[in-house]
């Protein structure tokens, strides 16, 4: 079974953002995931790493389908801070919290099955997004809100990678992205990051976390998910023994190699289970297209 990586936290109904369809149109990408890929749809299949916390307490993760998600913090890390990591944000979408990563100052890249519910897009009104706030349970750092969101593909098919227009500019440090069809350094360490479970079922971290997992040849990954993973629009990262990996609350976060933007948080069977990696979007793959929404 495949599992998104979201959160869901359960707060007082008057700061809810309920998340609604915008009008036809609202939206563009442009589809690109194989025919033969159809049936894995990321409301029927895909299942990510979240969870439900209320107001900072932890709890069991609460599993749902990644079009609506469930996802995860980092297994297996170590706690850091927004400063060291500073294009590390918040991506608040209605009831789901994930990870993103801040490419431009006014544009952030994260996953798509974070910003949308039940086979459809979010209202960009219904999304927030907070840079600076090591500790999500504070108020520190910058809440900003979205203006716009493009979706790789349709809602169902493409990569599982999604960019925000804020509706003003974070005075934070920015990633870089890699260059199109650039490969990752297979083999060697990256860096994932995020507020999440630390550990399948487990606990929520209430602040930033981070590990280094190797990303793993293709080869690997195709033997521990067989056809279910995407290997021209995702790669695996991780551990043969397991132990360290993304969960739950961790989806849309950053997967940082060399100082690029390599993979964004997307989904894995379990969390830090042996011989199940952790599965990410491959920025590279579309990355011209990518670059195409940041000036805009």
């Amino acid at each position: 079974m495949r599992w998104t990586r979201i959160f869901v936290p359960l707060v007082a109904a008057a700061t809810v953002l309920v998340p609604t369809a915008p009008a036809q149109g609202a939206m563009s990408g442009t589809a690109d995931r194989a025919p033969a890929q159809a049936d894995r749809s990321w409301s029927t299949y895909h299942w990510g790493r979240s969870g439900a916390v209320q107001a900072g307490a932890e709890v069991d993760p609460v599993p749902s389908p990644r079009s609506g998600g469930v996802h995860g913090t980092i297994v297996g890390g170590t706690p850091t801070t927004t400063d060291e990591y500073p294009w590390t944000v918040i991506v608040n979408a209605g009831m789901f919290l994930c990870g993103g990563t801040l490419v431009r100052p006014n544009k952030v890249v994260t996953a798509k099955h974070c910003v949308t519910f039940w086979g459809g897009p979010f209202d960009p009104s219904s999304v927030r997004v907070t840079a600076g706030r090591t500790d999500r349970t504070t108020n520190a750092g910058t809440v900003v809100g979205v203006k716009d969101i493009w979706l790789h593909g349709s809602v169902e098919e493409g990569a599982d990678i999604a960019v925000l227009t804020l509706a003003s500019n974070l005075d934070y440090k920015t990633l870089a992205l890699p260059a199109q069809g650039e490969a990752p350094q297979y083999n060697e360490k990256s860096r994932i990051l995020g507020w999440g479970l630390t550990a399948e079922n487990g606990s929520a971290s209430q602040v930033l976390r981070q590990a280094e997992v190797p990303v793993t040849p293709d080869s690997a990954c195709r033997a521990a998910y067989g056809e279910r993973v995407d290997l021209g629009l995702e790669f695996c990262a991780g551990y043969e023994a397991g132990g360290v990996d993304t969960c739950q609350g961790d989806s849309g976060g950053p997967v940082e190699q060399n100082g690029k933007l390599i993979g964004v948080t997307s989904w894995g069977e379990g969390c830090a289970r042996p011989g199940k990696y952790g599965v990410y979007a491959r920025v590279a793959a579309v990355a011209d297209e990518i670059k195409a929404q940041l000036d805009g």
